[in-house]
Order: structure tokens, then C-alpha cells, then sequence
């Protein structure tokens, strides 16, 4: 009953650890998705803060235009000048996060990989029957070993 048992046992650890590394397959997918979203993201995002600020800076312009102001010298220049570089380094901000982002999902995903591999090695080494045959003979050598002390005390004469 024991290397039935064993047998059993070994046979359900290794269809465990094969469905934890298939499962760890898909999280690692999904992770290598969740890296691609967060550089779309980040890449519309950076393109949405593009055209809001060349939106602000034809305001500027247009606002300056309109009252006779030269657009190429002084303070009209320079607040044009300046929301170019505010929105420049908002679109960076925006790619750099999004790469930030994508760098801890690709490094889950490598976490996940390497995890359904170990999973997969461990499922690998596991023998049910090897395991019911060592149970096996365990229990008949702790069988003899009791036979043996029963008869020289003298049980079995």
C-alpha cells in the first residue's frame, strides 16, 4: 500500500509542477504584454504632451500676433522658447517612465520564465515509480529487519 501511495504522491507532485510552470508560462506572457502596453502608453502619452504644448505655443503666438508684437525677439521669443523646452522635457518624462515601467515587466517576465523552468526541471526529476519501488523495498527491508528480531527472541519457534 505504501508504494502505491508513493507512486500516487510523486505522481501528483509532478503534474503539479508542470501546471505551476505552465502557469508561470502565461504570467511571463502576460508580463511581456504589460512591458509593450506601458511603451505605448508612455509613447502617446509623449505625443499627447507634444501637441498640447505646440497647441499653447501657437496661443502664445497667435496672442501676440494679434496685438502687432514681433514674434521673433524679446519676451515673446523667449516664453515661446521656453514652453518649447516645458514640453520637451514633459514628452522625455513621459518616454522615460514608461521605459521604467516596461524594464520591471520584462524583468517579471524573466522571473517567470526562470520559475516555470525550475518547476519544469523539478517535474523532470520526479520518477512515481522509482519512488513506489524505494518505498518498496524500504518497507520490505524494515519487514525483515523486524522478522529477524522476532525470531531470536524466539517468536517464531
Amino acid at each position: 500500500m505504501g508504494a502505491i501511495g508513493a507512486y500516487g504522491g510523486a505522481k501528483s507532485e509532478k503534474s503539479a509542477l508542470q501546471y505551476q510552470a505552465q502557469m508561470q508560462d502565461l504570467n511571463a506572457v502576460m508580463a511581456a504584454r504589460r512591458a509593450e502596453i506601458a511603451l505605448d502608453q508612455g509613447a502617446f502619452q509623449a505625443a499627447e504632451i507634444e501637441r498640447g504644448g505646440a497647441d499653447r505655443n501657437s496661443s502664445i503666438r497667435a496672442s501676440y500676433a494679434s496685438r502687432g508684437v514681433a514674434l521673433n525677439e524679446g519676451t515673446p521669443l523667449a516664453m515661446a522658447v521656453g514652453s518649447d523646452v516645458a514640453t520637451a522635457d514633459d514628452a522625455r518624462m513621459a518616454r522615460i517612465n514608461a521605459v521604467r515601467a516596461a524594464w520591471g515587466h520584462r524583468a517579471d517576465e524573466t522571473n517567470l520564465r526562470n520559475d516555470a523552468a525550475a518547476k519544469r526541471a523539478s517535474a523532470k526529476g520526479i520518477n512515481p515509480w522509482g519512488r513506489a519501488a524505494t518505498t518498496l523495498l524500504t518497507s520490505a527491508t524494515s519487514m525483515a529487519q523486524s522478522a529477524y528480531g522476532m525470531k531470536a527472541q524466539g517468536a517464531f519457534g
